[in-house]
C-alpha cells in the first residue's frame, strides 16, 4: 500500500467520508484498514491489480456502489451477498472472472450492472432466471451471438446496451417491454429483428454501425421514439412512414447510401437534429422548411447542387452544414417555393 493510498483511507476515516476512490492505484490486495470504514456508500477500486477480494468486503453493508472494473478477479466472495443496499455493481473488463455467482440475483436493490467487455461465454452460461430490480444493463463488447436467456428475465430493465457484440439472435427481447433505451450499435445486423416490435415505450434506439439495407414497417409503431440513430448502415431509402414518428427529436442518417428523402419527413415537427452527412443526396425536400424546431442540419458530403428556399423558415437553426457538395445555386430550381 502506497503512502498516498494510506493517506486517503485515513482521511476517509477521520472525516467519515461516504465515498472512497482508489482507482488506478496499482493495488494488489485490498488494504485491511478499509474494513473500518463502515459508513462507505461508494467504493471505487477500478483498474487496479486485484486478484481477489477479502471476505470482509461483505461487512461494508452501507455500500450502494462498488466499481471493480479492470481487475484480475477470478471470483467474487460470497459474503458480498449480504450487501443488501448495493444498487450499482461495475465489473467491466474483468476478463479473468471464472463465474458470475448466483447470489447476485438475490441482491434486492441492484439496479445497475455493468459487464462491459467481460467474457461472453461466462455471461451466456449464467444460470439465473433474471435480476428482478435491475433497470440498467451494459453488455457491450462481450462477444455475444445470442441474447442470454437470463437477460429476458430482467423485466424491469429500462436501459439495455448491447453494442459491438456480433449478435445474430435477440430471442426474448420482446419480454423487456419497459425498455426506454436500447443500443444495438456495431453488431453487423443485416435486419432489425422482429423481437424489437414489442418495445412499445422505447424512446431511444441506436442501430449505428450495422448492415441494414431497409427498415421494417412495424418500426412506425414505435411512436414514443425521440432518438433514432441509423448512421453507418446501407440504407438507400427512407420509408414514407418516417413521418409517423412525430415525437422524434434526433434523427441520424449519416453515412448511408441515401439518394432522396420522402416529403413526409416534414411532419417531424419536434425534430431538433437531422444528420444526413455522407450520403448520395442530390436534393432536399422543401418540406424540411416545416421543421421549425430544428437546430442542427448536417448535409455535407452529398451531391446537392442547391437547397430549398424553405430552409429560410428554420428560425431555430444554429448549425447548418452543407460543405463538400457541388452547389451551383442557392436554391433548388425544382423547389415549388421558387417557381
Amino acid at each position: 500500500m502506497t503512502v498516498e493510498v494510506e493517506r486517503l483511507i485515513q482521511e476517509a476515516g477521520t472525516t467519515g467520508a461516504a465515498v472512497l476512490n482508489l482507482s488506478r492505484r496499482g493495488l494488489r490486495r485490498l488494504p485491511a484498514s478499509i474494513r473500518e470504514l463502515t459508513g462507505l456508500t461508494e467504493l471505487d477500486l477500478s483498474f487496479n491489480d486485484l486478484a481477489e477480494l477479502p471476505n470482509w468486503v461483505g461487512d461494508l453493508t452501507a455500500l450502494t456502489e462498488i466499481d471493480l472494473s479492470g481487475n484480475r478477479l477470478r471470483r467474487l466472495p460470497e459474503s458480498m451477498a449480504g450487501l443488501s443496499a448495493l444498487t450499482h455493481l461495475y465489473l467491466s473488463c474483468c476478463r479473468q472472472l471464472e463465474e458470475l455467482p448466483g447470489w447476485m440475483a438475490q441482491l434486492p436493490s441492484l439496479t445497475w450492472l455493468n459487464l462491459l467487455y467481460t467474457d461472453g461465454d461466462l455471461i451466456g452460461s449464467w444460470s439465473i432466471d433474471g435480476l428482478g430490480a435491475l433497470t440498467h444493463l451494459n453488455l457491450d463488447g462481450c462477444g455475444l451471438r445470442v441474447l442470454p436467456n437470463w437477460v429476458a428475465g430482467c423485466t424491469a430493465l429500462t436501459d439495455l446496451s448491447l453494442r459491438d457484440n456480433g449478435l445474430r439472435s435477440l430471442t426474448g427481447l420482446g419480454r423487456l417491454n419497459n425498455l426506454t433505451w436500447l443500443d444495438l450499435s456495431g453488431n453487423g445486423l443485416p435486419f432489425l429483428p422482429d423481437e424489437a416490435r414489442d418495445l412499445t415505450v422505447l424512446e431511444q434506439l441506436s442501430l449505428f454501425g450495422n448492415a441494414l439495407t431497409e427498415l421494417p414497417d412495424w418500426l412506425a409503431e414505435l411512436t414514443t421514439l425521440t432518438y433514432l440513430n441509423l448512421g453507418c448502415n446501407r440504407l438507400a431509402t427512407v420509408p414514407d412512414w418516417i413521418g409517423d414518428l412525430t415525437a422524434l427529436q434526433s434523427l441520424l442518417l449519416f453515412e448511408n447510401q441515401l439518394v432522396s428523402l420522402p416529403d413526409s419527413i416534414g411532419a417531424l415537427t419536434a425534430l431538433q437534429q437531422l444528420h444526413l452527412r455522407s450520403n448520395r443526396l442530390t436534393a432536399l425536400p422543401s418540406s424540411l422548411g416545416n421543421l421549425t424546431a430544428l437546430t442542427q442540419l448536417a448535409a455535407g458530403f452529398n451531391q446537392l447542387t442547391a437547397v430549398p428556399s424553405s430552409l429560410g423558415n428554420l428560425a431555430a437553426l444554429t448549425h447548418l452544414e452543407l460543405h463538400d457538395n457541388p452547389m451551383t445555386s442557392a436554391h433548388d430550381p425544382h423547389d415549388p417555393d421558387t417557381r
